[in-house]
């Protein structure tokens, strides 16, 4: 009996916690108004709130008119950036903020370097045995994760699936298997 009492009070202890530690997770709602103030000053107001690193762009300029009442602080960002046609790329608590068009240019820019490495670099093969799935009806997934040159055949035998590929395209299959 005194066991349980002391059981129910550590669960409820416990839950207290928890609810305490999920609200420190999302900060409370905020409120914005501003009337033809600078968008760099409202971006630093917000990243100062969210307790957030930010980089701004120098085509970041312009002044908006904005209220908005009890919004999340993430809701309150995109609505800026959408209305200023700017995109952010988040890296941790570091948030780049830059126009669309020059955020889609970097995005263009890195997938054909990834993709002129892959055209040069050399290719390996690599041998995962499933256990528990069957290594035929494996493959059309796998193919989504390979290059252009890349390759994937099934032993049904063994029941292995024969990789032939990039070693960052290999690795990522091979973790689709842990």
């Amino acid at each position: 009996m005194k066991f349980t009492g002391i059981c129910i009070a550590i669960l409820i202890v416990v839950s207290l916690l928890v609810l305490s530690l999920s609200s420190l997770a999302q900060p409370p709602p905020i409120s914005l108004d501003f009337r033809d103030a600078d968008i760099r000053n409202i971006l630093k107001l917000i990243a100062e709130v969210a307790e957030l690193n930010i980089i701004l762009g120098d085509e970041v300029k312009g002044r908006m008119t904005i209220k908005l009442v009890d919004v999340s602080l993430d809701q309150a960002l995109e609505v800026i950036l959408q209305s200023q046609s700017l995109g952010m790329v988040r890296i941790g608590n570091v948030i780049r903020i830059a126009s669309l068009e020059k955020l889609r240019k970097q995005e263009e820019t890195q997938l054909a370097l990834k993709r002129a490495r892959e055209k040069v670099e050399n290719l390996r093969t690599e041998m995962i045995r499933l256990n528990n799935a069957n290594a035929k009806d494996i493959i059309p997934v796998v193919k989504m994760f390979l290059s252009e040159r890349g390759s994937v055949i099934a032993d049904v035998r063994t029941n292995t699936l024969i990789i032939r590929d990039t070693s960052e395209n290999i690795e990522t299959v091979k973790t689709l298997f842990r």
